[in-house]
């Protein structure tokens, strides 16, 4: 994954999980013998395979700063993208996240109507970014002390 064109990377970091490979993998299976014990069920298996597809997103997430800001990309393809403009970020700080505090592993909240949002895959360390308008958003990455150092060097104060 690299930002678009040929930008520098300052920082670069990733969190992989096992839980979506996993749910992804049962639910095909469960879905299967249900079709098999019950044949009209055939459509419940489509859409199940569009719900396990879709949960291999959160397999991984990349996080990388450059020197316009922070880019967050879901999946082995990079695809979707979040990108925080450095002009709109104003604190950073590493953090230690439990399923508990984050309400659970998934994308959480919407930075457009809750102000803040959480992509977590798994307990451990994460990158917790202040945005401009009072919103938060934090993200599962191994590391982030590097990503908070080089935004201090882009003139973006601890949070």
């Amino acid at each position: 994954m690299t930002p678009a064109g040929n930008v520098p990377i300052l920082w670069e970091g990733s969190a992989t999980a096992r839980w979506p490979t996993r749910l992804a993998v049962s639910l095909v299976f469960s879905l299967a013998v249900l079709v098999t014990l019950i044949p009209v069920a055939w459509p419940a298996l489509i859409s199940g395979g569009l719900v396990a597809f879709t949960s291999l997103i959160f397999r991984r997430i990349d996080v990388v700063v450059v020197e316009a800001g922070v880019q967050v990309s879901y999946g082995f393809g990079g695809r979707p993208v979040q990108r925080f403009r450095l002009e709109g970020i104003e604190g950073a700080r590493a953090e230690r996240m439990t399923r508990w505090q984050t309400q659970g592993l998934g994308y959480r909240g919407s930075l457009r109507f809750f102000r803040m949002a959480r992509a977590v895959i798994r307990s451990g360390d994460g990158l917790h970014l202040e945005l401009a308008g009072g919103r938060r958003f934090w993200v599962s990455v191994d590391g982030p002390e590097g990503a908070v150092e080089a935004l201090g060097h882009l003139g973006v104060p601890r949070a």
